[in-house]
C-alpha cells in the first residue's frame, strides 16, 4: 500500500470529455516573487513548494524585503481563529488566537503534576504573500513574551509551582523564542498535498502534528482545518 500509495502521489489525474483525453492542472502556484532575486535565488520548479520556500530562506540575506503588493494581503477570514499545537498524548499545548491582519496572542502551558510550565505571548506577522489559492507565506514581525517573570524563573501560586518558559512552537531548533524574520505557511482547509506543486507536498514535519494525519492521495483529500506551519522547525498549528 505505501508503494502504491508513493505511485499515485507522483501521478496526475486524467479525464476524458468529449471522447479527448485531458490532464487537470491543480490551482497554479503564486510564486513570481521568489524569482525576483535572481543574482541570488533560482526557484526549482521540480521542487515541493516547501523546499523551495527553504532554499529561498537559506539563499536571503536576514534584511530581505519581499516585493510589496499591490494591495496590503490579509487571510481569508473576518473573525479570529483560533489554533492549536499539541501533541497526540500528554497535558502540554500552545493556543494561538490569529487574526487575518497578522496579528496574534498565544498561551502555551505544559503540566507535570503540580509543577506547570507556562508562556504568555502576542506578535504579528507581516509581509504576507499569497503563494496559491490556499496559502500564504507569512515573515515574523514581532514576537513578545508577556509572562509576567523571564524565562526560567520559578514561583508558586496556591499548590502550583510555576516555571516561566519558551513559547512552544514558535521556537527554533536551538528552542528559544524566534527572532524577527523567520518564516511561517498559512493553510486553508481547501489545501492539499497529493502531487508535487500542491501546497503540502513533502511537509511531512508538519504532517506529524495534525490531528488526522491521513494521507493525500486525491485531490479531494485536503486539510480541512486552518494550518500554520512554522518552516523553522516544522510544528504544525491547527484549527
Amino acid at each position: 500500500m505505501d508503494e502504491l500509495n508513493g505511485l499515485l502521489a507522483h501521478s496526475v489525474q486524467l479525464s476524458i470529455v468529449d471522447g479527448e483525453l485531458s490532464v487537470e492542472d491543480g490551482a497554479p502556484a503564486r510564486l513570481d516573487w521568489l524569482d525576483s532575486f535572481p543574482d541570488v535565488f533560482t526557484r526549482d520548479p521540480d521542487k515541493p513548494l516547501l523546499e523551495n520556500l527553504r532554499d529561498f530562506r537559506a539563499a536571503m540575506p536576514l534584511d530581505w524585503e519581499p516585493p510589496v503588493p499591490e494591495q496590503n494581503v490579509t487571510l481569508l477570514f473576518d473573525q479570529p481563529i483560533e489554533l492549536v499545537f499539541r501533541s497526540g498524548a500528554g497535558s502540554w499545548q500552545t493556543v494561538l488566537t490569529l487574526h487575518g491582519d497578522g496579528t496574534f496572542q498565544g498561551d502555551y502551558c505544559d503540566a507535570d503534576m503540580n509543577i506547570l510550565y507556562v508562556c504568555q505571548f502576542h506578535g504579528r506577522f507581516g509581509d504576507m504573500a499569497q503563494i496559491s489559492d490556499t496559502s500564504w507565506y507569512l515573515v515574523l514581525k514581532e514576537l513578545v513574551l508577556d509572562t509576567k517573570y523571564p524565562v526560567g524563573k520559578e514561583w508558586d501560586e496556591g499548590a502550583y509551582h510555576y516555571i516561566s518558559s519558551e513559547p512552544y512552537g514558535f521556537t527554533g531548533e536551538d528552542g528559544k523564542a524566534l527572532e524577527p524574520g523567520a518564516g511561517f505557511v498559512f493553510y486553508h482547509p481547501n489545501a492539499t498535498g497529493h502531487k508535487p506543486g500542491t501546497d503540502l507536498y513533502g511537509a511531512y514535519d508538519f504532517w506529524t502534528w495534525w490531528p488526522n494525519r491521513h494521507l493525500f492521495q486525491s485531490a479531494s483529500d485536503s486539510l480541512g482545518c486552518y494550518g500554520l506551519h512554522n518552516l523553522e522547525t516544522g510544528d504544525g498549528f491547527f484549527s
